[in-house]
């Protein structure tokens, strides 16, 4: 299928949920496109609280109240400072992971439940070179995987918590298949051969747009974060398969901010294929695991 730049953005009527032609519209984005954009889907309340939140915690000092703060500081790479577990500070942030109508969307993507692969809040710094030149996602957690790549589809979720005037992410629509087949088998450490970059600016498209922007899209189409003139604020979430084949770290999250009504898809912060479930004792020969370390620091327990 050619790509048609002409659905990428959707127009949604009621927050946390998507009507027949919405979500037809928004579905074929994604396969022809490989991403697609969604307005009004978020409503305001909920993107002031995950604002804040985000602000707060890639802050230095993480200025949160301390019963929020849980001790853990945000980690950055100097163009950006990342907050890796959004969803023990904000209920908005659990809000949207776990509504229907997004999940229907990213699970009818990847033909598969859903799991959160990863989620920060991130802060992008100004600055003055390419933090990422075009690229697409193959790795999981380094920590777990080591740099091996993966050839399972993910679904990243990027939503706008300020105004972005300059500095968007862009995407070249269209690119998912073939991109996955140039970069799959170059040897670890090999970056995206820019000859196999597409050199049609019809394309590429940047996302320069306001406070609750909604992206989504296939990670395996190419894509890169542009330089931006003032700092951004943005939460992300990648969504894998629910039998994803690498390891993954957990995603911890108060069960208390995931709104009863959204319950029934709570399974997407469930990953058997990283550390020990927080209800495991922990072995004698052995130290508690990273996932048992931060909950008795968080919980008291």
């Amino acid at each position: 299928m050619r790509p048609d730049k002409s659905l990428i953005y959707t127009e949604t009527e009621t927050p946390y949920a998507i009507n027949a032609a919405e979500s037809d519209r928004v579905s074929r984005s994604l396969r022809v496109n490989g991403v697609a954009v969604l307005r009004g889907f978020v409503p305001t309340f909920d993107i002031d609280d995950m604002r804040q939140a985000a602000d707060a915690a890639t802050t230095e000092g993480f200025n949160l109240p301390k019963a929020a703060a849980c001790a853990i500081s945000p980690s950055g790479n100097g163009s950006t400072l990342d907050f890796r577990h959004p969803f023990l500070v904000s209920g908005a942030a659990a809000r949207l992971a776990t509504s229907q109508a997004l999940l229907d969307i990213v699970e009818g993507g990847i033909g598969s439940k859903a799991v959160v692969h990863h989620a920060i809040f991130q802060r992008s710094l100004v600055g003055n070179f390419e933090a990422l030149d075009w690229h697409i996602d193959c790795g999981s957690n380094k920590l777990l995987n080591g740099l091996r790549k993966f050839p399972d589809k993910r679904i990243r979720m990027i939503l706008y918590l300020s105004d972005v005037s300059s500095g968007g992410f862009s995407y070249i629509v269209g690119t998912p298949e073939a991109a996955l087949k140039s970069f799959y088998p170059l040897p670890i450490g090999e970056l995206f051969p820019p000859d196999q970059v597409p050199s049609d600016d019809a394309q590429k498209i940047t996302f320069n747009d306001k406070v609750g922007t909604l992206i989504l899209f296939d990670t395996h189409g190419l894509h890169r974060p542009e330089m931006p003139k003032s700092e951004r604020l943005v939460l992300n979430i990648w969504f894998a398969r629910s039998d994803f084949s690498g390891k993954l770290p957990p995603t911890l999250v108060s069960v208390s901010l995931v709104p009863p009504e959204n319950r029934d898809r709570i399974y997407v912060f469930d990953n058997q294929r990283g550390f020990d479930p927080l209800e495991a004792p922990a072995r004698p020969d052995a130290p508690p695991s990273l996932a048992r370390r931060i909950a008795k620091r968080i919980l008291g327990r």
